[in-house]
């Protein structure tokens, strides 16, 4: 569950940077 969170943390956080690099990550997780 923390890892969800923590997952969660960090594509908000990218969304908000706009880099493509956390857009990756947005859907890794996705």
């Amino acid at each position: 569950e923390e890892l969800s969170i923590f997952a969660g943390e960090i594509v908000r956080f990218g969304n908000r940077c706009k880099d493509p690099q956390w857009h990756n990550l947005d859907r890794y997780f996705e």
